[in-house]
């Protein structure tokens, strides 16, 4: 087999004897709950880019009442700095984002799409007769280098309570909840093309456990319904158990990097050759 025919999953070696035993299985298959390991690879991740993707949000709902504002003139400077202050002053406490996941796989899509609805609701009200529709976010993009946007976005992300802000909060809160969920009813695996990349990012997350850890390799045709995850392109998940018996093991990786050393078959067992 080449290598683009594999894939890879980087786990504890508890986790790999209790998968040799059992297989592999979603969090969801073997909790019978959509809450993730509070030491695992998604928690951590999460709880690292949480307070950027707030602000990132923040940014953009900036931008959407600029890009709402027919009366702004995206080259002058001066205005959009002008109207970002009376943007920074808006008041409201009625307009909220409550988006509840319905555990679909356009639970993303649906939520942007409330997240701009909602935008529209408070543009309309606060800009009155200076209100446009944003047809797209490419409407957003003039403004996205904009200084006073981001003097703006730190001065609200003090202001919890500013509308702006709490909706940032609750589109980012709902953002990874979805995630979550998704997560915990997949199994995940790096991509061949990806393996290396991954293997470097997962081993900084999951790696804080203090456990040993190991690589896991599966034949792609052995998942049953493989497909792309929408949230990472370098990884593949499939919603299916994989039987142990598809599994090999890798103990000693340190040169999996190397692909030379990846792809030689001496260098991988069987799972079911793993021993505590």
């Amino acid at each position: 087999m080449a290598e683009e025919d594999y894939c890879y999953h980087l786990t504890t070696k508890g986790s790999a004897l209790r998968i040799k035993e059992n297989g592999m299985s979603s969090a969801y298959e073997r909790t019978k709950t959509y809450e993730a390991n509070p030491n695992g690879a998604f928690i951590t991740n999460r709880n690292a880019k949480y307070a950027g993707g707030l602000e990132n949000r923040l940014k953009r709902n900036l931008m959407y009442a600029c890009a709402a504002n027919k009366t702004l003139s995206k080259t002058k400077l001066k205005e959009i700095k002008t109207f970002l202050a009376q943007v920074a002053q808006w008041d409201e406490n009625g307009i909220n984002l409550y988006y509840v996941p319905a555990f679909r796989e356009n639970d993303r899509e649906k939520l942007d799409d409330m997240e701009s609805q909602t935008l529209d609701v408070l543009c309309k009200k606060k800009l009155g007769d200076d209100y446009k529709a944003v047809e797209s976010d490419g409407k957003l993009v003039p403004y996205f280098r904009n200084s006073d946007l981001a003097t703006t976005a730190t001065l609200l992300l003090n202001s919890p309570q500013h509308v702006l802000t709490r909706l940032a909060r609750q589109h980012t809160d709902a953002y990874y909840r979805i995630e979550e969920i998704q997560t915990c009813s997949h199994i995940y695996f790096s991509k061949p093309g990806q393996a290396v990349s991954n293997y470097a990012s997962y081993k900084k997350d999951i790696g804080e456990s203090g456990d040993k850890l190991v690589i896991l390799r599966v034949l792609i045709k052995d998942l049953i319904q493989p497909m792309q995850d929408p949230s990472d392109a370098n990884a593949i998940r499939t919603r299916f158990a994989v039987d142990p018996k598809f599994i090999m093991v890798v103990e000693d990786h340190e040169n999996f990097p190397d692909k030379e050393w990846r792809t030689d078959e001496k260098n991988w067992k069987a799972l079911s050759s793993l021993s505590e």
